[in-house]
């Protein structure tokens, strides 16, 4: 089948491949950025849940402390 988007000749090679690593430079940032957002949400929405009434649990006491 004829494929008019391919690259023409005489395209600049080096051009090409500056393109594909600027595009893959911009997916591993996407992703990251969306990872660390969706992380820290997450780990706030399960604090809340571990948490619902606001109150902080007492640190444990050590065996020795109770004796």
């Amino acid at each position: 089948p004829d494929n008019s988007d391919a690259v023409q000749p005489g395209f600049p090679a080096a051009l090409l491949w500056e393109f594909r690593v600027a595009s893959l430079a911009v997916q591993l940032v996407l992703w990251a950025v969306f990872a660390i957002v969706f992380g820290v949400l997450a780990q706030k929405l399960l604090a809340a849940r571990a948490d619902p009434a606001g109150t902080e649990t007492a640190a444990p006491q050590p065996a020795s402390a109770l004796g």
